[in-house]
């Protein structure tokens, strides 16, 4: 009832605003401009230290950080 799986979305700048949390769990990832986009919407971040990630989000300043898996 709290988590809503919603697939591939076109109009993510009317998205972004209404989550609480932008979680990205990727194991792989080239640089994750998603993340900059969830920055730009003023939403925390919670990601994983795939691929470019850990280069914009800060691990307790900027967002919080896990390792992949």
């Amino acid at each position: 009832q709290k988590i809503h799986f919603t697939g591939f979305r076109n109009n993510i700048n009317e998205i972004l605003p209404c989550l609480d949390v932008f979680l990205i769990t990727s194991t792989e990832e080239g640089l994750g401009t998603s993340v900059l986009d969830a920055f730009a919407a003023r939403i925390p971040v919670v990601a994983t230290r795939a691929g470019g990630i850990p280069e914009m989000v800060k691990h307790e300043k900027t967002g919080l950080l896990a390792d992949p898996k």
